[in-house]
């Protein structure tokens, strides 16, 4: 991670605007745009289960083991959970999927009988009959899953700017 962490920051905030300083164009800002219908068909479902198994496949390499560090992000299906959700972002980006649909979550996960952080790649896909389905690409599932169903909390959506807005109004 270059840089100290600011003054009553996170090291995970300090890591983030690392990141976002490296990358300032690969997250999108803004609303969220779902996909339109009909979009995501049997080609996409291929490439979203794909990019998820490779996420799956290349297994967890911390930071501290890679990099000597506590936190620092970038784009690698075989690093932590927020380098595996970049990772997802670019490869599905790369496929045109549309950045606008896609967004960059952080949340707690339960582990061990404690609350961990995590994060994840949410993905809002319609569907023919335009129902709009927030699907999570998430390397501690074995499958793509919707992003209610995962048990998490404190959902915090990823802001291009490095600033985290306000929490889901689903957080359960």
């Amino acid at each position: 991670m270059t840089g100290p962490t600011p003054a009553g920051a996170a090291p995970a905030d300090a890591a983030l605007a690392d990141f976002l300083r490296r990358h300032p164009d690969e997250l999108a800002s803004g609303p969220v745009t779902p996909t339109t219908p009909g979009w995501y068909d049997a080609r996409r479902a291929a490439e979203l289960i794909a990019t998820h198994r490779a996420i799956v496949v290349a297994g967890y390499h911390s930071d501290r083991e890679r990099r000597g560090c506590p936190d620092y992000w970038e784009i690698d299906a075989a690093g932590d959970c927020e380098d595996k959700a970049l990772w997802c972002h670019r490869r599905l980006s790369d496929l045109g999927w549309p950045r606008s649909a896609m967004r960059l979550w952080l949340c707690a996960v339960s582990q061990a009988g404690r609350w961990r952080s995590h994060a994840v790649l949410v993905i809002h896909i319609t569907l023919e009959d335009g129902t709009i389905i927030e699907t999570a690409l998430d390397g501690l599932s074995r499958t793509p899953m919707r992003k209610d169903d995962l048990g998490y909390r404190l959902w915090q959506v990823v802001d291009p700017c490095g600033a985290l807005l306000p929490r889901s109004p689903k957080e359960s």
